[in-house]
């Protein structure tokens, strides 16, 4: 039961976590960088 419990819990805080769509960079982070979805 703990184990399975350990493992829903992992599952589901690693499914939160994604990658942001896009970001700043460049100079002064004026340039604006879009990541295509995977």
């Amino acid at each position: 039961n703990l184990v399975d419990a350990v493992n829903i819990a992992a599952l589901s805080a690693l499914s939160t976590f994604r990658r942001p769509e896009c970001t700043l960079g460049g100079e002064d982070d004026q340039e604006v960088i879009i990541h295509p979805p995977e």
